[in-house]
């Protein structure tokens, strides 16, 4: 065979590897870029519920200091001949009134979030059921009403302190274990984006070491096709 013919052989050849391997990488790449994809996208959903977490921390870690303050306003007040009962208890149901709409917007978000064992845990659906207790509570005195015309004067002599001061009991054992549940669901997503981008690393890493065999492969198959091409040949 004369040397010409030898040539165009080792470039037929070689042409038909690069193509074999052009192939191989596309598929690896295609393969694991879905793969890649697919992980981002937990990245970011998980990202985005890690906003809820800080938000709703932020706001429980306030009201925590809140109620303590409150409770010791309070304290102050409650022995006080300067205030009366009729002025502690309106002072007390004031202080309720706002924890229930902050419980509604905590738990829209809980239900989005829409984490089974934890909502397990802290007993979400009582939680839900004892906020709107207190809605029910601060509607059957007319609080709403009376706040709206407050100018006037609001008159709650009439109101039992005793489930007013049960109501706000159990308002602030809920906000603490709202800040419980944001604490173990900060937990469980710092595990899981460490998990998530340790994929994404592997998912990378694994396709860089494919396609690396997969062109030793092909350029061993091109040698070895080379050597009993031209021995076949003479």
């Amino acid at each position: 065979m004369s040397a010409l013919g030898r040539k165009q052989i080792i470039f037929c050849n070689l042409a038909i590897s690069l193509v074999v391997l052009g192939m191989i990488i596309s598929i690896v790449s295609i393969y694991f870029e879905k793969k890649i994809l697919a992980v981002q996208r937990d990245v970011k959903e998980t990202e985005s519920i890690q906003y809820y977490v800080k938000t709703w921390k932020e706001v429980a870690l306030e009201h925590q200091a809140r109620t303590i303050t409150d409770n010791f306003k309070y304290l102050l007040k409650r022995d006080n001949p300067l205030f009366n009962e009729i002025t502690n208890k309106s002072i007390r149901i004031v202080e309720l009134a706002w924890k229930p709409q902050t419980f509604e917007f905590v738990l829209f978000d809980i239900k989005k979030i829409n984490n089974p064992k934890l909502n397990e845990k802290y007993n979400i659906d009582q939680f839900e059921k004892d906020t709107l207790e207190t809605y029910e509570f601060l509607k059957s005195i007319n609080f709403y009403e009376k706040w709206a015309t407050r100018k006037n004067g609001i008159d709650f002599s009439t109101v039992d302190e005793t489930k007013v001061n049960e109501l706000l009991t159990k308002a602030e054992n809920y906000n603490l274990q709202i800040l419980l549940y944001f604490n173990d669901l900060d937990d469980i997503n710092t595990k899981e984006l460490e998990r998530l981008n340790n994929l994404i690393k592997y998912y990378s890493d694994l396709s860089s070491r494919l396609i690396f065999i997969a062109f030793i492969f092909q350029l061993i198959t091109f040698f070895i096709a080379q050597f009993f091409e031209l021995r076949e040949r003479g």
